[in-house]
Formats: C-alpha cells, sequence, structure tokens
C-alpha cells in the first residue's frame, strides 16, 4: 500500500529571485560605468577631439547593455493542473501540457529544472533555480505533485 500523497497545489508558480537581482545590480553599474565615461570623455587629456554625439553614443551602448542584462528579469513559469506556461530570457512563453511531460528533473550539479518530453526532447525551466534554495525545492515539490495528479487522473481515465 502506498502512502497518501499530499494534494497537489492549484497553481506553482516561480522566478529566478537571485538571478534578478544580480543582473539588476549588473544593469545600474554598467549604466553608471558607461554614464561616467561619457560625461569625463571630453576632458580626456590626450590629443583627441571628442564631441557631444561621441558621448551620446557611448551613453547609448551603456544603455543597450544594461538592458541586455535585465534580460533575467522576463523569466517566468507558471503550471497548474492543464500544463506548464514558460518563459525564457528571450522569445514567447512555451506551454507545455501535462500529457507529454514523461519527468520533472533537477539533478545536483544542474543550475536549473527541466521537463523531460518524448523522444528524449527537454524543456529548460529557468525560473526555477539553485541560487534560490528553498524557492526552487518548493517550486519542485509543487511541479512534481501536479505532475504526478496529472497522470495519476490519465491513468484513471
Amino acid at each position: 500500500m502506498s502512502a497518501p500523497s499530499a494534494p497537489a497545489p492549484t497553481v506553482v508558480r516561480a522566478r529566478p529571485r537571485t538571478a534578478c537581482g544580480w543582473s539588476v545590480a549588473a544593469a545600474l553599474v554598467i549604466l553608471a560605468a558607461f554614464s561616467v565615461t561619457a560625461v569625463r570623455l571630453p576632458s580626456s587629456g590626450d590629443g583627441y577631439h571628442f564631441f557631444l554625439s561621441d558621448q551620446l553614443g557611448i551613453f547609448g551602448v551603456g544603455l543597450v547593455l544594461a538592458a541586455l542584462a535585465l534580460l533575467p528579469l522576463r523569466i517566468r513559469m507558471a503550471a497548474d493542473s492543464s500544463g506548464v506556461r514558460t518563459r525564457g530570457p528571450l522569445g514567447g512563453d512555451k506551454i507545455i501540457p501535462w500529457s507529454v511531460v514523461q519527468a520533472v528533473e533537477f539533478r545536483p550539479k544542474w543550475r536549473w529544472a527541466r521537463l523531460v518530453l518524448p523522444a528524449d526532447e527537454t524543456v529548460s525551466l529557468y525560473a526555477v533555480q539553485r541560487w534560490d534554495g528553498e524557492r526552487a525545492v518548493a517550486a519542485m515539490r509543487g511541479l512534481r505533485a501536479l505532475h504526478g495528479a496529472a497522470q495519476d487522473s490519465a491513468r484513471a481515465q
């Protein structure tokens, strides 16, 4: 006889908290460094002549790099009884129904979790990251409970 399992949560949501904090800090440092460089550029004593367009160009490059550093803020994952909706740093949402998910994995040396699909395909769950500690553990417990409940209901049919 198997022990009664805990009821599956209705919705599991996750996002990478630690990575988001580091990306915001990196974006601020990048923006500050390029801003200071742009402001101090004309006072260079090397004999070169820099103009306002040079300053704006350097500041613009800093803005682009800071925006790229903020890409981890887009990462999200939400799972419910129908499946998993995940979004990585680039691209749109992916919706994966539980009927095609064979396993939910998070091995010890991996940085993030993944879903195993048929034919050895995988979908990385960037929102469930090792650095988030207990949040990642709670998200994995919820995902496994939802996956188990979906498998049980598929067997019952």
